[in-house]
């Protein structure tokens, strides 16, 4: 299978985010990335599509339910980069 896949990172200003999109930009499987942040990431890449958006809430936790019912109930068997897997 030849086809793309997108990518959509949340925070990708902060230490883990910003190594993530990073990864990304070198992942053949990704052709696109889209990143939602509070301020521009300083990053630059062909995949990379750039939303900074202003948080109106303040809060201590966001929680995201996204896709979660179509991944993996156990820690064990959560996909791997070293496995080739996502």
């Amino acid at each position: 299978e030849d086809v793309m896949k997108t990518a959509i990172v949340i925070g990708a200003t902060g230490l883990v985010g910003s190594n993530l999109v990073k990864q990304l930009f070198e992942d053949e499987r990704f052709g696109k990335i889209i990143a939602f942040t509070r301020r521009k990431t300083g990053l630059s890449h062909d995949k990379l599509v750039e939303n900074v958006i202003a948080i109106a809430v303040q809060s201590e936790l966001l929680m995201s339910v996204l896709r979660t019912s179509s991944l993996p109930t156990t820690p064990t068997s959560f996909p791997s980069s070293t496995t080739g897997n996502v």
